[in-house]
């Protein structure tokens, strides 16, 4: 549902060559990256690059809130950003038709994150992948890749910096609340994949293949359910396509697709698309159909996090059942992946049920063009209209124990999103809902994840540009999404989601370049105002208008061959806004390089 990215790296047959870039701007900005890629004799080439990236990042302090009040609690981020990568792939060629590499490359990362959890400081974030790779050409009429990856990283000393600034104000020391706030997050992947393309025509292509997924979270027990009372958490997926092009008379294209998928824990989904396409010369007129799902992330599926302990009594109305007298109450965050909740009454009778999770569902269909008209004018419009099914709920109370509390003796940030205070105060009897239990677990009060309700969106992506003349051409783009009425809205959902993002966004640009590799690129981005509802009370809010304008430029030295000289100017003019609520103020970012590039 998400889409595929299709990474197209450079073989260092075709690409050889090296090249240096060092770069520094204003908050001490300072990078430098190298590449190098060579053939080494006929049959073996390299490629290796990498780069390190320091600088201040704006301001990512934020003010907490509780009870939906502001308070004088901040946090203490450290906005020094540290990042290094480094890659590398070794390639193989026994002969003219294959290809055989190897990959593997390392990331550490240092910088402030804005999370739905809160704002993390991470700290050596590490980030690590290896891949094995053939590519066959001239195989059974056509071409295929087999592939391996592994990918796994390892949040070191990262931690919540909304849970310290807390600590901190309840008379912990610093150091002591940075050790309780550090999470594991060390999850690993390992992905198989064939795909084979052929013709069976010159006018009837197939292109089929199977992958194999293998995810493995890791959080120790910190935030997900395989802590030392749980089991490892292992998720496998086998898909298999296929797809099939028939250019059915001239210049009409008709493609058919269907892809089943199976998840261990979800189960299987058969996802089909077909469209059709009519293709005059420099013109291209398209209609789709289209479903695709995402099944539910991995924190709603399998997450455990003891939130706060609440105290039972009685209120006279409805004392507690025999054998449970007034006790705390854990408030429990679980995830919903493996057979749902049992919810039953007083008298150990079945009240209700919460199912397992279940995938996210999107049916989408689609007219476009894109097309080039006298040479001069590139036009590329998109109209859309998805439907999409079984949202994911906040965290949400599904059980009913009495509980009876002095809601101000508990910090507002200690309540999960999307609950608020009256959802907490619970009374049984006939003042409220019956009380009630989940089965297996009495003494908690449960929260978790729900799959509810429809929703239709629609929208338009229009992007333009001309040629003004051999060196100079203006474009300009216009994106709208119209978030429609929520359907099937089951009675626990409060509140339904808003867009999160702005209904219209427009840009604008202007271009010289020219054949000696100069360029200057000035561009225009307006942001229409939008509310935003993020997971955490100072991620909400509205998101005012804001323009910004981006300069960037490069030239060659002509004197030195291969060296080049560029800038970029992002908020050309100092516009300060915030991209979200909680966010840093943004202004100014400013840099320039000098890249030498040689052996080519």
């Amino acid at each position: 549902a998400n889409g595929v990215v299709n990474i197209i790296t450079k073989n260092p047959k075709e690409y050889a060559g090296h090249e240096i870039t060092i770069r520094g701007g204003n908050r001490s900005q300072f990078a430098v990256s190298a590449r190098s890629s060579a053939m080494l004799g006929a049959k073996f080439g390299y490629k290796i690059s990498g780069e390190y990236f320091t600088g201040e990042d704006f301001d990512q302090s934020v003010q907490l809130i509780d009870k939906g009040q502001e308070t004088g609690i901040y946090t203490n981020p450290d906005n020094t950003i540290k990042n290094t990568t480094a890659g590398g792939t070794l390639y193989f060629f026994p002969s003219d038709n294959i290809e055989i590499s190897y990959t593997g490359g390392l990331a550490v990362a240092n910088y402030v994150n804005q999370s739905n959890i809160g704002p993390l400081q991470i700290k050596d974030f590490t980030f690590w992948y290896h891949q094995l790779r053939a590519n066959f050409n001239n195989f059974l009429g056509g071409s295929a890749f087999i592939q391996g990856n592994y990918t796994a990283d390892d949040a070191k000393n990262t931690y919540n910096l909304e849970t310290v600034a807390r600590a901190v104000a309840a008379g912990q020391d610093e150091e002591t609340a940075i050790k309780n706030a550090t999470f594991v997050d060390a999850p690993k992947r390992f992905v198989g994949e064939f795909q084979h393309y052929f013709n069976i025509t010159d006018k009837n292509i197939v292109t089929w293949g199977a992958k194999f997924t293998n995810t493995q979270p890791n959080s120790g027990g910190t935030f997900l359910s395989d802590g030392p009372n749980g089991n490892p958490i292992v998720i496998n997926e086998l898909g298999a396509y296929m797809q099939y092009e028939n250019e059915m008379v001239k210049n009409f294209n008709l493609t058919l697709s269907g892809r089943y998928d199976n998840n261990d824990i979800f189960g299987g989904r058969f996802n089909p698309k077909v469209s059709l396409a009519f293709k005059p010369k420099n013109h291209n007129i398209r209609v789709a159909y289209n479903e695709a799902y995402n099944s539910p992330p991995i924190q709603p599926a399998f997450a455990y996090s003891p939130i706060v302990t609440l105290q039972t009594t009685t209120n006279g109305n409805a004392p507690l059942p025999d054998g449970l007298p007034s006790y705390p109450v854990d408030m429990v965050l679980r995830g919903a992946a493996d057979t749902g909740f049992t919810i039953i009454d007083a008298n150990g009778n079945q009240v209700s049920t919460v199912s397992k999770l279940a995938p996210t569902i999107y049916k989408s269909f689609e007219v476009g063009y894109k097309g080039l008209i006298a040479n001069k004018l590139f036009i590329d419009f998109t109209y859309y209209n998805t439907t999409i099914t079984n949202f994911l709920s906040a965290p949400t109370p599904i059980n009913n124990p009495e509980l009876i509390f002095d809601a101000n003796s508990i910090g507002f940030g200690d309540i999960p999103t999307g609950i608020g205070w009256q959802d907490l105060v619970f009374n049984g009897g006939p003042q409220g809902t019956p009380i009630s239990y989940v089965k297996d677990y009495p003494n908690e009060l449960v929260l978790t994840y729900f799959n509810w309700g429809k929703v239709k969106t629609s929208g338009i992506n229009v992007s333009l540009e001309y040629l003004l003349t051999n060196n100079i051409s203006v474009s300009a783009g216009y994106q709208s999404v119209n978030l429609g009425d929520f359907e099937d809205i089951p009675s626990f959902v409060t509140s339904t989601p808003i867009l999160n993002s702005p209904e219209k966004t427009a840009r604008a640009g202007i271009k010289y370049s020219n054949p000696s590799g100069m360029f200057l690129d000035l561009t225009y981005r307006w942001t229409e105002a939008y509310q935003f509802l993020g997971a955490r009370e100072y991620q909400r809010g509205l998101v005012p208008t804001y323009t910004v304008f981006d300069l960037k430029g490069e030239m060659p030295i002509k004197p030195v061959k291969g060296l080049n000289v560029g800038f970029v100017a992002n908020n050309l003019f100092n516009y300060k806004y915030r991209s979200l609520p909680g966010t840093p103020l943004l202004g100014f970012m400013g840099s320039a390089y000098v890249r030498f590039e040689f052996g080519k």
